[in-house]
């Protein structure tokens, strides 16, 4: 089944200026990017339901989210936000199991589940931590194990606030190559804020541009990532070129917009 989500007439208590309206669904990948404080973790908040909208509503699969249990809720979407609470008492393998929470009572779905997190070990490269305390991490390998949490809950949609901060640039390429493969194996939906600008031009099926609350641009990077979008967003000009054996384009940053 097709998973979508729905802004119908949405208007957020903060952060997005205007009226959203527009539906994201599909087995894809959609990068949302723009500046600092543009609304981009406001948008994602609100997709999972932890904003109530001043008018309007959200919708997954055409069904009100504010009408959604806690628990169906966390069958059909994972959330990362940028900043999620990570004890150091905690094990790795602890911290990742606790994505299966939602399946606790459905021991069939459990076993299944449990099956996938091998798998899902090698993707993010964390067997070799599975055992080590999360005290002992450093930043990036703490985001690696919260972004297994969220991936071992394996629902239909995932949305991740940031979820390359803190990691070195190997390790940024090799997430979104997961990432993109995820999408297509499991058949699912996943929606990321980013800031480095290049990855979402590589990777990305769909992007959403927005700055100061307001919605800049929405399509394939082919076609949205051009000179006009990059200076109405970030206010700076863009240096544009080719990739050397992709088609992507390739953004840099050039200077600042002169008036």
């Amino acid at each position: 089944m097709t998973q979508s989500l729905t802004f119908q007439n949405y208007r957020a208590p903060y952060g997005l200026a205007e009226e959203f309206s527009m539906t994201l669904g599909g087995s894809k990948l959609v990068c949302v990017i723009g500046p600092n404080g543009s609304g981009k973790s406001t948008l994602l908040r609100s997709l999972c339901g932890l904003l109530k909208p001043t008018t309007g509503d959200i919708l997954l699969n055409d069904i009100s989210l504010s009408t959604l249990s806690p628990h169906t809720r966390s069958r059909q979407l994972a959330f990362l936000p940028q900043s999620p609470p990570l004890s150091n008492l905690w094990k790795v393998k602890e911290v990742i199991s606790q994505g299966l929470t939602p399946y606790q009572h459905d021991p069939k779905r459990l076993i299944e589940a449990n099956a996938a997190l091998e798998v899902l070990y090698d993707q993010l490269k964390l067997k070799h931590l599975s055992e080590r305390m999360v005290s002992q991490l450093s930043g990036g390998e703490r985001r690696r194990v919260l972004i297994g949490r969220t991936l071992a809950q394996q629902t239909p949609i995932t949305l991740l606030d940031e979820p390359l901060a803190s990691l070195d640039w190997s390790h940024q390429e090799e997430l979104m190559r997961v990432f993109k493969s995820l999408t297509r194996e499991r058949k699912t939906l996943i929606i990321l804020t980013i800031h480095e600008l290049n990855l979402a031009s590589l990777y990305a099926d769909e992007l959403i541009i927005i700055s100061q609350g307001k919605l800049v641009g929405r399509g394939d990077p082919h076609s949205i990532f051009d000179e006009h979008s990059i200076r109405s967003a970030f206010k700076a000009l863009p240096l544009l070129t080719k990739h050397p054996t992709l088609k992507s384009p390739v953004k840099l940053p050039h200077g600042p917009v002169t008036t």
